[in-house]
């Protein structure tokens, strides 16, 4: 036997442990698309809707863009209490895929998106990491910056253009995010137990 297989064989070892723990937690909920979505666009589409429907530099505007401030800083603090309360032991936090090399968790995405079998004895870790795929979105986050700079573009701030990529990238970012945590839900629900 190889070095090189001897590692992987111990980065697999590592990978099944780790495994284990993110099983023995409860299942996570069911992944939604559209609550997901939802998350991100419609508070920044509804800041963005009424704060265009009064004049520029207008108190109307104002009011608004400080409502998308307002309302971010309020789903930041929720998102923060949500993290708090929801820790988990540190066995179930830990990415099951972060000891295996590219090639590796190549193949684990390829399992995952359903194009590939894996080995009986991979199936534990491939479930394990689609289950923290699926719980793992942040996704309140990209729609706290969203929010901020759809009220900082209705503000009609020197760098609305920036703003405005920002929301751009936000949602190329949780669209990805979502893209996903969707796969690792169909692989759940489709793939092997």
């Amino acid at each position: 036997m190889t070095d090189t297989v001897d590692r992987a064989e111990q980065r697999w070892a590592v990978a099944h442990d780790r495994a284990r723990d993110v099983l023995a937690l409860p299942a996570p909920r069911r992944f939604s698309v559209v609550r997901a979505s939802a998350l991100l666009v419609l508070p920044a589409a509804i800041v963005l809707a009424v704060g265009f429907a009064f004049p520029a530099g207008s108190t109307g505007r104002d009011v608004v863009a400080w409502a998308g401030a307002a309302g971010a800083a309020l789903l930041l603090v929720s998102l923060v209490v949500a993290a708090i309360r929801g820790r988990r032991p540190r066995g179930g936090t830990l990415r099951v895929d972060e000891v295996l090399v590219p090639t590796e968790r190549a193949a684990l995405r390829r399992v995952i998106r359903l194009r590939e079998h894996a080995p009986e004895d991979r199936l534990a870790v491939v479930r394990a990491v689609a289950i923290q795929r699926v719980r793992r979105p942040v996704l309140g986050v990209w729609s706290v910056y969203a929010l901020v700079a759809a009220g900082a573009v209705v503000a009609g701030s020197a760098v609305w253009v920036l703003s405005l990529a920002w929301i751009v990238v936000a949602v190329v970012a949780t669209a990805a995010a979502i893209w996903s945590a969707a796969v690792a839900q169909r692989y759940l629900d489709l793939g092997p137990s």
